[in-house]
């Protein structure tokens, strides 16, 4: 049961997301990328996969027996969260998103060192790619002054 509240909150969640994304812009009148093109999208996104989740879990509600060991995981998740948020400010968007991915896959998806070490490399390098040179959009830099 306890699984099925947590994905009903995450679900409302996107929800509200969703709903404050649609106060920005898709496209500018140029033809361009709004500022709301990649809220709009991930929170579209977000409430397909939330949904999904909330109908599995609601299917499967009578056979969760035993989900309270999810308390950890959402626990580590909150404060894994809470200081990608506060390093973001101090060391920058990239070392403090490739941190964040590699600490959470390395209590999801233990065991695989080179592939949780390429994923967190990857994946902010990619976010810094399209902010930064694709968007022009700035990213966070930190007190150092660099990604």
């Amino acid at each position: 049961m306890m699984k099925l509240g947590f994905s009903a909150f995450l679900f409302l969640f996107t929800w509200v997301f969703f709903l404050l994304s649609l106060e920005f812009e898709f496209f500018t009148s140029s033809g361009k990328p709004g500022p709301g093109l990649f809220p709009i999208t991930i929170g579209l996104l977000l409430l397909i996969f939330t949904g999904i989740r909330v109908m599995n879990d609601w299917r499967n509600r009578r056979t969760d027996e035993g989900s309270e060991g999810y308390a950890g995981d959402i626990g580590w998740v909150i404060l894994l969260t809470f200081l990608l948020v506060l390093l973001m400010t101090y060391i920058g968007a990239v070392p403090a998103m490739a941190l964040y991915i590699y600490f959470i896959l390395f209590r999801f998806n233990r065991k695989r060192y080179v592939q949780n070490a390429v994923i967190s490399i990857t994946i902010p390098a990619l976010v810094f790619a399209m902010f930064e040179l694709w968007l022009n959009a700035g990213l966070p830099k930190g007190i150092l002054g660099f990604m």
